[in-house]
């Protein structure tokens, strides 16, 4: 099982606006589903389902330290890069509160059977997936659409998730979810 800790992505009527444009671009690029958008804290990669109990047991234990927060969304960039696009992203201002909650989600996880990992937590939400000759296509959507306000959310959980690749397309699933509550 391909698991992960996420924060769940109200569909904005600017984040609306840009999946519908992305969906009509040329074929290769492909939007995200406004259902699988989401902010990934803490990937694990392929997990046995014996250890769904325990990451239940740490993120019920992680939220009740960290108070609800909003989060900015401030730019629209690429991975891996602008020239050599393969996923469209939508970044999110750094914030000592998004920080704090990553840092307990992985210190909290440093445990035998799970591997921390080396990557460091850049917060984005992916918009699209496509190949990279279509970077000319996507600049001229981005500069025709003049993005100026990206919007914020207001995050009050986090969610252990599961992801599945069905036919053409990846399902998203909500294991557990718990409320950022702390006392």
């Amino acid at each position: 099982m391909r698991l992960f800790f996420s924060v769940p992505i109200d569909v904005t009527p600017e984040f609306q606006r840009l999946l519908e444009g992305l969906s009509t671009l040329e074929r290769g690029i492909k939007a995200t589903r406004p259902a699988n958008l989401h902010l990934t804290l803490k990937f694990f990669g392929e997990i046995k389902e014996a250890f769904i109990p325990k990451l239940t047991a740490i993120l019920q234990d992680v939220v009740k330290r960290h108070h609800p927060f909003e989060m900015t969304f401030d730019r629209i960039g690429y991975f891996p890069s602008e020239k050599a696009a393969r996923v469209v992203w939508i970044g999110i201002q750094p914030s000592s509160a998004l920080e704090s909650l990553v840092d307990d989600l992985n210190t909290s996880c440093a445990l035998p059977g799970f591997e921390v990992g080396k990557e460091v937590f850049r917060p984005h939400v992916t918009l699209a997936r496509c190949q990279p000759h279509h970077r000319r296509t996507l600049q001229t959507y981005f500069e025709a659409l003049e993005v100026t306000d990206l919007g914020s959310q207001h995050v009050s959980s986090v969610q252990l998730s599961q992801s599945d690749f069905g036919e053409s397309r990846v399902v998203y699933k909500t294991l557990a979810e718990s409320a950022l509550i702390r006392h």
